[in-house]
């Protein structure tokens, strides 16, 4: 059955790690999936705003543009991508009403193409989400700055209310076995 999968979590929990091993395994099975990285989508936009320098809070203007583009990929997946395809959307969301009705949106995506939703809250421990966070390999497109970081792990995150939704803790695990447990969830769902 084809899934809409969300990955939420902090900036350096390693959504993009695991969503590109979900992907990789559910093609190894024979599932044809997509990848939507937060980064593909904001990445168009980022580039042209200076404060996007991985340091500085994002502008308001800059993320009601991000909001856009997603949309346009929503209804681009509505209107065009053959419902036998699966999703692996990665985000870190604030608790906000806007944020609570994209979720919904991609739920609502999901019951309208006959797919499961599954959302996953990835976790990490605290002291291993900083270190991760200054990795030489996010600098030029990712949050780098530790105290950036805290501050975003002091605002808090979505957390959705799905009878799916997983939460995993991944301070230990490897992306190979973080990804075994999110398609195990879909399937036993």
């Amino acid at each position: 059955m084809a899934t809409i999968y969300l990955l939420l979590g902090f900036p350096g929990t390693g959504k993009y790690t695991v969503a590109v091993e979900v992907a990789r395994q559910l093609e190894g099975d024979g599932h044809p999936v997509r990848l939507i990285d937060n980064h593909t989508v904001a990445d168009v936009l980022f580039p042209l705003a200076p404060q996007a320098d991985g340091r500085s809070p994002l502008p308001s203007e800059l993320i009601d543009r991000v909001r856009d583009i997603n949309e346009v990929v929503l209804r681009t997946i509505e209107q065009l991508s053959p419902t036998e395809w699966s999703f692996v959307f990665t985000h870190h969301l604030v608790e906000s009403t806007t944020n609570r009705e994209y979720v919904a949106r991609l739920e609502a995506l999901a019951a309208q193409r006959h797919a499961r939703f599954v959302p996953v809250i990835l976790s990490c421990d605290h002291g291993e989400l900083l270190r991760r966070v200054v990795q030489p390999e996010r600098r030029g497109r990712k949050l780098v700055d530790p105290s950036r970081a805290q501050e975003i792990i002091d605002e808090g995150m979505l957390r959705p209310v799905s009878r799916d939704a997983l939460a995993l803790d991944i301070t230990s695990l490897s992306p190979v076995e973080a990804a075994r447990a999110i398609i195990d969830q879909r399937s036993s769902t």
